[in-house]
């Protein structure tokens, strides 16, 4: 058996060659007016053409069974594979699907090394790891050809999980949405630790109805895998409806296994280095911000409000009769107070706004593109919180100064210390009170 080297250009594999042939005909079948391409493949009484886009102008009527190929650079019909079978047609079918198997594994690897090598690249250009995560899943969706993706998170307290970002502008929606660990399609994953597709959602009891219903999304497929790093479990990732429509494969699991795999890695340590980050910008009592990042936002905001002719608030605030909670209760009744509070101020203001445990017992409270009159009634939000809340026989009261940039300074140092002035100017006058600056 004679073997051309142009018979590896061939990119046509089936299992039954009349079953899978475009043409079928005799051997005086006219030819000259057929063009052939790597898939097409004429079968014939006495011959077998497989085409390599190229014109095939003829027939040479053998005995045997024949498979020809066109050099690529040629004009005329060149080489040859002989078979004194069908069986021996076959084995060279079966080995070509596997050098095509190959081939594909090759293109696959290439294009999960695509994806690594571009969240890696995000990872060492950005600090911000919902950029790295974002940059990551765009890739990953762009790869796999799915219409939407959706990230999520563990929170280990809980044991559940939490979306942190979607390609959907739906965020808000999903904000309230928890997923218990074992629940629901992620919740599956995160227990089992293993990936999954699933391509009728509408037959599988695991899928949450809920998800679809506070987005308006209509879920079809979908494919999960687990985000693991160092061992922990701290994420799934879910790949929605593909673009085309058609099912999702095993070579897509695959190769999404393979890119969560590494992938993981990098978005774990990402995760890490921002939770680090975060802990140098907190109070270690209340998790409020600390005065270190409350200056600094407040300096950033100011910024921002001088370029663009905006304004800003800053609320400064200390609790009445603090004192007495440590003297007759102690110091770890003091902090348990303090924790209560925090919250409350939290509570009541925006969730753009930036919360901070200023020292002891003071807080403070910026407001990006509010006056010191619209924070007014944030103020008084706080203030009615803490009176509503005793602490034992303790009645808790709060004076507060509300001080404003451009009205009242242009400095941090400045709206800073209008807003204290105000505060203590309520709180040597009548205590349980709002006082805004001068």
């Amino acid at each position: 058996m004679g073997i051309h080297k142009n018979l590896l250009n061939i990119l046509w594999f089936g299992e039954v060659p009349r079953k899978y042939a475009r043409y079928v005909g005799s051997s005086q079948t006219d030819l000259s007016a057929l063009t052939l391409f790597s898939h097409d493949i004429i079968i014939f009484t006495d011959v077998f053409y497989i085409g390599h886009q190229s014109e095939i102008k003829g027939i040479i009527p053998v005995d045997d069974y024949y498979v020809y190929t066109r050099r690529r650079s040629g004009q005329d019909i060149s080489g040859c594979m002989t078979f004194s079978s069908e069986k021996e047609f076959r084995l060279m079918l079966f080995i070509e699907k596997k050098l095509m198997k190959l081939k594909e594994s090759e293109r696959i690897l290439s294009r999960n090394y695509e994806v690594l090598n571009h969240v890696t690249t995000s990872a060492i250009n950005l600090s911000d790891p919902d950029v790295i995560m974002r940059e990551f899943m765009n890739k990953v969706q762009t790869l796999l050809n799915t219409r939407s993706w959706s990230l999520l998170l563990l929170n280990r307290e809980r044991n559940a999980l939490y979306f942190r970002m979607t390609n959907q502008n739906v965020r808000k929606k999903l904000s309230k949405i928890e997923i218990p660990v074992g629940r629901g399609v992620a919740g599956w994953v995160a227990s089992t630790r293993e990936a999954i597709i699933i391509n009728d959602v509408g037959t599988d009891a695991r899928f949450l109805q809920e998800v679809d219903e506070a987005t308006g999304f209509e879920t079809k497929r979908i494919m999960a895998a687990p985000l693991v790093g160092k061992g922990e479990l701290f994420g799934v990732i879910e790949l929605i409806n593909k673009d085309s429509g058609k099912p999702f494969t095993e070579d897509d699991l695959d190769s999404l296994r393979t890119m969560v795999k590494y992938g993981s890695i990098i978005l774990h340590n990402a995760l890490m280095f921002n939770e680090m980050e975060e802990m140098t910008k907190r109070d270690d009592l209340t998790s409020l911000f600390n005065s270190r990042y409350q200056n600094w936002f407040l300096e950033e905001s100011i910024k921002k409000a001088t370029q663009y002719q905006g304004f800003l608030s800053i609320i400064f605030l200390d609790l009445d009769n603090f004192k007495s909670v440590n003297d007759n209760y102690g110091h770890l009744a003091g902090s348990s107070v303090l924790v209560d509070v925090a919250q409350l101020i939290k509570e009541a203001v925006r969730e753009e706004d930036v919360a901070s445990r200023y020292g002891g017992d003071e807080f403070t409270v910026i407001q990006p593109g509010l006056t010191a009159e619209e924070s007014r009634k944030y103020a008084e939000a706080i203030s009615r919180s803490v009176c509503n809340y005793n602490y034992r026989d303790i009645r808790l009261t709060v004076s507060i100064g509300i001080a404003s940039f451009p009205e009242h300074g242009s400095t941090t140092e400045a709206i800073l210390s209008k807003a204290d002035k105000a505060m203590y100017k309520r709180k040597m006058n009548q205590k349980n009170g709002i006082e805004i600056a001068e």
